[in-house]
């Protein structure tokens, strides 16, 4: 065998076993927990069965509770909202930890992001089906200093799902009346600011996933994307791709770039920055260049993309939807 086919060979055996991964989250756990005996921490880390660990965001109305709860109903992973963890702090944490999460229990959006990060930190850790059957973190970190301080934290995922969708799409899914029109909007534009940093900090890690699709479609493709992280990837039997879906029954709003939106379970292209693009203004106007941010593909297999829609003949809208978040 030629030295060349040997580097083939290890390098297939080293992707096709996830082999760096491997390498990478038990130098992590060594840093965070640095027991006196690494040989012996290391065997009982690979031996213990492991469940999805997952951070799960998206815009208001992309539907992030129902498919958090289809991904927990499952695999049986324990769901993570940061701002029950503030509101239930004093029922199970030592007394310093309590008074601090009790002073933000009336606005949890206002906690810190140490006080958040050592609240989930002390949960996984302790919490037996957390251990067991992996977490789910719901629409958090909202920034790229918060991702980082999480990672650096030693509360690694092993994947990131964004789901994403047009803003038309989104108005389509959700009802709005006059009096949340400026909040919901609001939300909006502070999530598309925000997000391609926090993308940007999870790097390989993240999947975009399209939701303009029936939500039991959305649902399928996500298991399969959480599934295919978790098995071992020797069993091919297992490693099965997400399948097409159908191509969604709303017109996407035209993007300033002529990017088309990510079709759902896509790895993000590099440069591309998911986003729920606003209505066309009532006054045409020379279209601006969007700047690229550097968003990060995902770092498993391929997956098959979604047919694209037809831009001469927009579909018509669907009746809406009930609200979800």
């Amino acid at each position: 065998m030629s030295k060349l086919s040997a580097e083939e060979a290890a390098r297939e055996y080293a992707e096709t076993h996830n082999v760096q991964k491997l390498l990478v989250d038990l130098l992590q756990q060594l840093i965070v927990y640095k027991p006196e005996n690494p040989t012996e921490f290391m065997i009982e880390t690979l031996s213990r069965p492991k469940g999805p660990k997952l951070v799960l965001l998206g815009p208001h109305g992309s539907g992030k509770a129902t498919q958090a709860q289809r991904i927990a109903d499952a695999f049986g992973t324990v769901v993570l909202r940061p701002a029950e963890l503030v509101q239930n702090a004093t029922k199970s944490l030592d007394k310093p930890i309590a008074q601090r999460a009790l002073q933000y229990a009336g606005d949890p959006d206002r906690a810190p992001d140490d006080l958040i990060i050592q609240l989930l930190g002390r949960f996984i850790d302790n919490d037996e089906q957390a251990q067991r059957k992996g977490w789910l973190i719901v629409d958090w970190p909202k920034t790229k200093a918060q991702a980082q301080a999480l990672q650096a934290a030693g509360i690694v995922p092993d994947q990131v799902l964004a789901l994403d969708a047009s803003e038309a799409a989104l108005r389509d899914r959700v009802f709005i009346d006059s009096e949340r029109e400026g909040i919901v909007q609001a939300e909006w534009d502070a999530y598309n600011k925000s997000v391609a940093g926090v993308l940007q900090a999870f790097g390989p890690l993240v999947t975009l996933v399209n939701v303009e699709h029936e939500r039991d479609e959305v649902a399928a493709a996500l298991h399969k994307l959480v599934a295919h992280r978790n098995n071992n990837p020797s069993d091919k039997s297992k490693s099965a791709a997400v399948p097409p879906l159908p191509k969604p029954s709303l017109p996407s709003t035209p993007k300033a770039n002529g990017s088309a939106t990510p079709k759902a379970g896509q790895p993000a292209a590099a440069g591309s920055k998911p986003s729920t693009p606003k209505p066309a203004a009532s006054k045409p106007s020379t279209p601006t260049a969007t700047a690229s941010k550097p968003s990060t593909p995902k770092a498993a297999g391929s997956v098959p993309a979604t047919p694209k829609q037809s831009a001469s003949k927009p579909a018509t809208p669907k009746a809406q939807a009930a609200p979800d978040s």
